[in-house]
């Protein structure tokens, strides 16, 4: 009689400890659910970011590979709209939230690019309203300089490319 408590109070502490090795358990899943969670939805935001990155960068290098070229059809094919400066803005606030440094140098380095050739673009717009206006020494053509900045627009919304697709594990 005095050894029968020893099988209740073995079971009970048996079962006690599977209690606590289930909770403990429990809870590391758990956290280990809500890290998977929360790496899913910054992922998910970065691929958004830079989805719509690269969209407003097509749009865009479709732009400046029809304005003003070279040599026109005639009559002249419809130049593209340029992204509006709200869904640009939009797109911008997002990389920087989310995007990377490498990926926001070379965002800002093509959207130079870009504004070089809005203002060229400009410049041409206001060159041609003149005809007859007196040109300065070694004054390129606007066109001519369009035409190189459209290389250059080139290679950046690649690199940019690039990059994005480096960071989202589509490339090496």
């Amino acid at each position: 009689m005095a050894w029968d408590w020893v099988g209740p109070a073995a079971t009970a502490a048996v079962g006690m400890a599977g209690i606590l090795g289930t909770l403990r358990g429990g809870s590391k899943t758990l956290a280990h659910e809500r890290t998977l969670a929360t790496e899913a939805r910054q992922q998910q935001r970065l691929e958004n970011a830079y989805v719509d990155l690269l969209d407003v960068a097509e749009r865009t290098g479709n732009w400046t590979h029809m304005v003003y070229p070279m040599m026109d059809t005639n009559p002249p094919q419809p130049v593209p709209p340029v992204p509006s400066l709200e869904e640009q803005a939009h797109t911008v606030a997002l990389v920087r939230a989310f995007g990377s440094a490498l990926v926001l140098e070379r965002m800002y380095a093509w959207r130079a690019i870009v504004r070089e050739m809005v203002a060229t673009a400009e410049f041409i717009a206001w060159d041609e309203a003149n005809p007859g206006r007196p040109r300065e020494n070694g004054e390129r053509l606007p066109r001519l300089v369009l035409h190189e900045l459209r290389t250059k627009e080139r290679e950046a919304r690649e690199a940019l490319g690039d990059q994005v697709a480096s960071e989202l594990g589509h490339r090496n």
